[in-house]
């Protein structure tokens, strides 16, 4: 994308950030607010490659957006990590005993 699309986005993203928050929240802490940003940007030009940009004033486009990034991010990836076993915590008992 050129400077012009960039700032486009960058407006974007300041105007709907609590979008992005709420879609954050949604994935019980397993993505951050730059993370979904950073998942929307990715999408536009995906979209943008495969011929149908998307027009950031347009609020149809707008809710294509945020639809798409909800069901990737909270509907399949959730899915996945729901019953995922996290390494980075100790299951209940599981502590080293001195």
């Amino acid at each position: 994308m050129d400077d012009d699309r960039l700032a486009e986005f960058m407006q974007f993203s300041r105007k709907y950030r609590h979008k992005f928050r709420r879609i954050a929240n949604a994935t019980r802490n397993e993505c951050q607010h730059d993370d979904v940003q950073n998942e929307a940007w990715i999408l536009a030009e995906r979209w943008e490659q495969a011929g149908t940009p998307i027009d950031f004033d347009n609020p149809k486009d707008i809710d294509k957006l945020f639809s798409f990034l909800y069901s990737k991010l909270v509907k399949h990836v959730e899915k996945k990590i729901r019953n995922a076993v996290r390494l980075d915590h100790y299951s209940y008992g599981d502590g080293l005993r001195k």
